[in-house]
């Protein structure tokens, strides 16, 4: 358990410890993982978005144990959004392949941006208008939320309230400024406020729990999917966004899931 210098509620230490055992899945990589033909492209497009929303929450653990509190949110808010794109992807038919054509119209968008102040590779400028990069649409991440909590913005609301960390926010000011009622003046706070923000312990548990699912749900041998699910019952928290979703006749058809 990672040593904060603020108490936790028992939820708080719940949602934790949901990061931690996940993490301790992945301390040992494995030699080799073997993926069913069907879910190979899906894996090696969720893989490493689940992979970097793992990274991403033990960043913010070792955030927490220096004492940057409030650093440790904008992790959380990366892990948040790469676990719930990895969720999309792993439930969407087809999902990888918008979520890679999304990727390349963004690098298209910025080659054709960048060429107006230098002078661009024939190559890269054909491959910019290349029309294989169609193959489906990637949502907004209010639209991704919108699909998986009935359009009721709790998703969206957690994920806006972490961007707080990412973006200059009235958030930000107050975690380094401390107003004293009796001077009238203002305490600098240079490391932040060290207490646990809203939403952080929980965003951070269901992270790691939620790309850990997708990671191990891919997989051939699938034997560790029930400890994530057991992980996640002991936080009290869902693996996945499937029961949840608004849009289902979008979701994939792989006889794996």
């Amino acid at each position: 358990m990672v040593s904060l210098d603020v108490k936790l509620i028992s939820e708080e230490s719940r949602w934790i410890s949901a990061a931690e055992e996940c993490l301790q899945l992945f301390a040992t990589p494995p030699a080799r993982v073997l993926v069913a033909d069907e879910d190979n492209h899906c894996f090696r497009v969720s893989y490493p978005i689940a992979r970097h929303a793992l990274n991403q929450v033990e960043a913010c653990l070792t955030l927490i144990t220096t004492g940057l509190v409030y650093p440790a949110v904008a992790n959380v808010r990366v892990a948040f959004e790469h676990a719930l794109v990895a969720q999309w992807v792993l439930l969407t038919d087809q999902g990888e392949r918008a979520f890679v054509a999304a990727t390349r119209r963004s690098n298209a968008a910025f080659v054709k941006d960048f060429a107006q102040y230098a002078e661009i590779p024939d190559d890269l400028l054909a491959d910019a208008d290349d029309p294989s990069r169609d193959g489906g649409n990637f949502p907004s991440m209010q639209s991704l939320c919108d699909r998986f909590d009935g359009k009721t913005k709790k998703i969206y609301t957690v994920y806006r309230s972490l961007s707080g960390a990412v973006h200059p926010s009235a958030s930000t000011l107050a975690r380094h400024l401390e107003w004293d009622a009796s001077t009238d003046n203002f305490r600098l706070k240079p490391r932040g406020s060290t207490e646990l923000p809203t939403d952080l312990a929980m965003a951070l548990g269901w992270s790691a729990v939620m790309a850990a699912y997708v990671i191990e749900t891919l997989k051939h041998e699938k034997s560790r999917v029930q400890e994530v699910e057991r992980i996640a019952r002991r936080g009290g928290l869902p693996t996945d966004l499937k029961s949840d979703d608004t849009q289902p006749h979008f979701q994939r058809r792989s006889p794996g899931l």
